[in-house]
């Protein structure tokens, strides 16, 4: 009985390992009479009823022998074939890309689902037809744009109406959000500039954010963003695409575009804004402040510091509130305001000339202008060294001293602030070039963390006033600063002249190398 069983066993293994071979002969038999490859199914993933992606695929021939491609069709009339459209001959071990379009409004709606299949017929070596199946998904809803702007702009209002027909044929539905009369939306708007880091020079009082990378600034011909909507698709993936047209009307002839890493770029509305994106790479930009922008920065705060105008002038607060027995506790805070007054002026003075070199259209030529200034300023500084009795010098004009010591002698908080904004706006001829040429290069470069750098700089440009203050609560050490500062004064002056013209030459270099 046992023998019987084992060989029922042995019959049984061998009749399913012959029907193993023959199945894996007529595999391999059906897989070697295959002469093509090609994909067995392309994904089209989400798409919007008005979307017409084009889509691509490629065809090999893996025999040795030539293949005759007779037909390219499809299952439906919302795929068509462009290329190629006649049948053809594909030679040994040859591809061949076929490309096609899918118009999904000629017989979907919103919510359908995409099951279609593409046809290959073979008439050589042998009749035979391949199928590469379609999948996708059309969007079940519209996608919502958030606007933001100023309700009381009657220009702002009239663009906003004439947009939304426009964004409505491509399933968009603009959310409004007023941040004068709902300031949570300011909030918000700030939120998303950083969040998507939109250079400050190319921001607007009113903005589209259509697609997450792409935004809207400002009166931009409704024909260019239509054209980038119609081929969103198509774009190459981009981190950034920001079109900024600040003027108060919808009739522009031209606009800027910037692109993630890349400067901001003047094109005319006649100019062809698909070939300018596609003809530029992606690129990656980064998140923290990049050592090469932070250096200049850092460099030319440190030079402007030593600049004896703001010293001085608060040197000469100090002692005269000694003079006048204040407190220790009274002098300090009294020389803080004056700091804080020559931060926030000087900080102003930053966003003020951003703003204006923003309007040029080359910031990099305005950088190249503030290069030979700085470069002339820093020869005055020399000058003054060796030449002192020549003419033109750099320091706060005569016909400001008069207002600058009234406050000063009122020895208050406030008058101390004030004292500090009249120098540091005063002092700006003296102290202007390194600070314009910093900021202009950073106009240039497009930066998003404009701010932060700002910051940077003029909190290094007040450090050593603020040193000058702890050294004030003790008297005698500030008398003997007061007197090395009178006798080297004229010393500082050639260092910072030296330093001025070496920082000239070097952001001149910098610039010819970043274009």
């Amino acid at each position: 009985m046992a023998n019987l069983l084992k060989s029922k066993s042995i019959k049984t293994v061998v009749i399913f390992g012959l029907a193993a071979l023959v199945i894996g002969v007529l595999v391999y038999n059906y897989g070697s009479n295959r002469p093509i490859r090609l994909p067995k199914e392309i994904d089209l993933k989400e798409l919007r009823l008005t979307d017409k992606p084009s889509f691509s695929f490629s065809i090999k021939n893996t025999s040795d022998a030539n293949v005759e491609i007779a037909r390219i069709y499809t299952s439906c009339g919302c795929t068509v074939v462009l290329e190629p459209t006649n049948s053809f001959i594909l030679g040994p071990k040859n591809s061949i890309q076929v490309t096609m379009q899918f118009d999904p409004a000629s017989m979907h709606k919103n919510g359908d689902d995409i099951y279609h299949e593409i046809y290959v017929l073979t008439s050589k070596p042998t009749n035979r037809e391949y199928i590469v199946k379609m999948k996708g998904k059309i969007a079940s809803s519209q996608e919502t744009v958030e606007v933001f702007y100023n309700s009381a702009c009657t220009d702002c209002v009239a663009y906003i109406n004439e947009m939304k027909p426009m964004l409505a044929k491509y399933s968009t539905n603009p959310v409004l959000k007023d941040y004068i009369n709902k300031p949570s939306y300011r909030k918000e708007l700030n939120a998303l500039n950083t969040k998507y880091q939109v250079p400050y020079n190319v921001q607007d009082s009113l903005t589209f954010f259509l697609k997450p990378n792409l935004i809207i600034e400002g009166h931009v011909p409704q024909a260019t963003v239509e054209t980038l909507l119609q081929n969103y698709h198509q774009l190459p993936k981009h981190s950034l695409i920001v079109l900024y047209q600040p003027n108060m009307h919808s009739n522009a002839t031209d606009y800027q575009i910037y692109l993630a890493g890349y400067t901001t770029k003047k094109l005319a509305v006649s100019d062809d804004v698909l070939k300018y994106i596609n003809s530029k790479e992606p690129r990656v930009i980064q998140n923290s402040l990049p050592d090469t922008l932070v250096v200049p920065v850092v460099v030319g705060a440190i030079t402007n510091s030593l600049h004896p105008c703001a010293i001085a002038v608060l040197l000469l607060l100090l002692t005269f509130l000694y003079t006048i027995k204040k407190s220790k506790r009274t002098v300090i805070l009294i020389g803080l305001s004056y700091i804080f007054g020559v931060f926030l002026v000087y900080f102003l003075i930053g966003l003020g000339l951003l703003r204006a070199i923003s309007l040029s259209s080359e910031p990099f030529f305005v950088a190249k202008i503030a290069t030979v200034l700085l470069l002339i300023l820093g020869l005055i500084n020399i000058k003054d060294y060796f030449f002192p009795k020549l003419p033109i010098h750099l320091k706060i004009p005569d016909f400001t001293k008069g207002a600058i010591q009234s406050f000063m002698e009122k020895a208050s908080i406030p008058s101390a602030f004030i004292v500090g904004a009249l120098v540091g706006m005063c002092a700006f001829p003296c102290t202007g070039g390194i600070y314009t040429v910093i900021i202009s290069t950073l106009a240039a470069t497009a930066s998003s963390q404009f701010v932060l750098y700002l910051i940077l700089y003029n909190i290094i440009f007040v450090l050593p006033l603020l040193v000058v203050v702890l050294i004030a609560s003790n008297k005698e050490l500030l008398e003997k600063v007061e007197e090395m500062h009178n006798k080297n004064s004229r010393k500082l002056h050639l260092i910072t002249g030296v330093l001025m013209v070496l920082i000239a030459i070097g952001v001149y270099f910098w610039i010819r190398i970043y274009m």
